[in-house]
C-alpha cells in the first residue's frame, strides 16, 4: 500500500522495504473483476513463538542477528509513536544490520524494476552471478 501512494504522489521511496515492493497498480483498473487477497506471513515469523504455521516445504530462515544486537542498534530511538524514528538513521541502521559491508545507496537510480523482479532481485541476493 504504501509503495503505491509514493506512486500516486510521484515520491521517492522512504526506505529499501517500500522500494522494493510491487505496487497495487490493479486497485486502479476500474474494469477489474476477479478480486481474491490471501495474506501470507513471512517465513521469517514462522521461526518464532507466534502462532504462525509453519512454511511446508520449505526451512524456516533466520535472522541475520538477535534481539540483544537491533536493541543496541536502536538504543535510543522512540518507537512509542508512529514518525518518531529519524527515518535516514534507523534506514542505515537496518542496512548495516541486514547488509554487512556493502555500501550503503548514496541515491536512488530512478530505473523502473517492476519488469523481471524475480531475476532482479536473485541477483541482487547473489552478487556474484
Amino acid at each position: 500500500m504504501l509503495r503505491t501512494m509514493e506512486e500516486v504522489l510521484g515520491i521517492g521511496s522512504m526506505n529499501l522495504n517500500d522500494a522494493a515492493a510491487t505496487p497495487m497498480t490493479a486497485l486502479f483498473d476500474v474494469k477489474q473483476t476477479d478480486w481474491d487477497y490471501k495474506a501470507i506471513p513471512s517465513d521469517l515469523l514462522a521461526g518464532t513463538q507466534l502462532p504462525i504455521p509453519k512454511p511446508s516445504g520449505r526451512s524456516v530462515p533466520h535472522p541475520t542477528h538477535d534481539a540483544a544486537y537491533w536493541a543496541k542498534e536502536t538504543q535510543g530511538m522512540d518507537f512509542s509513536v508512529e514518525d518518531r524514528v529519524d527515518p535516514r538513521g534507523f534506514n542505515q541502521i537496518l542496512w548495516r544490520g541486514l547488509m554487512g559491508g556493502r555500501p550503503y545507496p548514496s541515491a536512488s537510480d530512478g530505473l523502473d524494476l517492476r519488469a523481471n523482479r524475480k531475476q532482479l532481485l536473485q541477483k541482487y541476493r547473489n552478487p556474484d552471478q
